[in-house]
């Protein structure tokens, strides 16, 4: 959603004790598994149909077996991700919300073990990430440059995992970027902010989206946008820019969540569990709108009716398959299919791993 121009080097606090524990989409995928035995992952097909692995599925040879299956993976879904999970993805895409079973060659305990396992073992620069990949009930290993099936096979055999369970793919590092531009008020999500992170030193980012915290009046932007990561230095945001006497300032930051180590963290990295921190607005809250361009294409003018998005309702997880639309004073209106969940990614050429991220393939 936002990217940053970095017009300083950026540090950040030193990591703390191992975060409190975190529900990460896999946990509800491991949920699902334990209310429904056998459940393997799902995804939205192109049609948007919800097509879900069971490990026994060869087993369903009725129509009663499969009918009983069926009914309890989706009593499972509903179970742990909300009774209108099916019901608000089937609207979208005007479609059944009855899931489809197909085969699956492990079930999602099994997978969400293997990750764990493997996950501290892959340290190296040209790890990016590692996924319990629920499209292709897989655990997925995206790697930079051409990778060694012998170190793999090797690492597999070390674990007791069934090398036939992972997917090495080579895959392009994942950075920190550094990156509608007009002043907007009451100002929306998704247009051009200027902070403040020394003297004559500032970054261009993208403001995220308006929030209420704890009462107070907010937004939420990314962490790497701000003076140092994982520390509140209480920064100064303006929008779009901060000329001198502009009287541009819209707040102040108040929350950047610091790095920890240990726990779920693999010895070497700083992790947590977001790009984000958040700040306190110094002037009127904007409504809970994201500014809408003109295409879907890079276009950075705002379109003249409908001018925004307005966030109508909130979801906590996304799942393979879905699409997603975000807004960015760099890239535009830009939009895409969710291709992985929860996947844990080392930021190249840093000590930083992003713990249970989603990555959408821009269409």
């Amino acid at each position: 959603m936002t990217l940053a121009t970095a017009a300083v080097a950026q540090q950040s606090e030193k990591p703390t004790a191992p975060a409190a524990p975190v529900t990460t989409f896999d946990d509800k995928l491991v949920k699902i598994a334990e209310q429904a035995p056998g459940f393997g992952g799902m995804y939205f097909d192109e049609k948007g149909a919800l097509q879900v692995y069971m490990k026994n599925a060869a087993e369903l040879r009725s129509a009663d077996s499969m009918k009983a299956a069926r009914s309890r993976v989706t009593s499972a879904i509903a179970n742990v991700l909300g009774a209108d999970f099916l019901t608000q993805n089937a609207a979208r895409k005007g479609r059944a919300q009855e899931p489809n079973i197909i085969k699956g060659d492990y079930d999602v305990i099994e997978l969400a073990k293997w990750k764990k396992s493997v996950s501290p073992a892959l340290d190296g620069q040209e790890i990016v990430f590692v996924d319990l990949d629920e499209r292709r009930n897989r655990v997925t290993i995206g790697v930079v440059g051409d990778p060694s099936r012998q170190r793999f096979e090797a690492l597999a055999k070390s674990l007791g995992i069934p090398f036939e369970a992972l997917i090495i793919e080579e895959t392009q590092p994942i950075r920190f970027h550094a990156s509608l531009r007009d002043k907007s008020r009451p100002v929306p999500g998704g247009v051009q902010i200027e902070i403040d992170t020394g003297i004559f030193a500032f970054k261009i980012c993208t403001l995220g989206f308006n929030v209420i915290r704890n009462g107070r009046d907010g937004f939420v932007t990314n962490s790497h946008c701000t003076k140092n990561r994982g520390v509140s230095n209480d920064d100064d945001f303006h929008q779009p820019n901060d000329p001198l006497l502009s009287g541009n300032k819209i707040g102040d930051e108040d929350a950047d969540p610091p790095y920890f180590t240990g726990g779920v963290c693999p010895s070497g990295r700083k992790c947590r569990f977001s790009d984000s921190a958040y700040a306190d607005y110094r002037i009127d809250r904007g409504r809970f709108e994201i500014a809408r361009t003109t295409n879907n294409v890079g276009s950075l003018t705002i379109n003249g009716f409908p001018s925004v998005f307005r966030i109508m309702s909130e979801t906590p997880d996304s799942v393979v398959g879905m699409r997603l639309n975000k807004v960015g004073r760099t890239t535009g209106w830009a939009f895409g299919d969710v291709r992985s969940t929860c996947i844990d990614v080392n930021v190249a050429g840093t000590d930083v791993r992003l713990l249970c991220q989603s990555r959408v393939g821009r269409v």
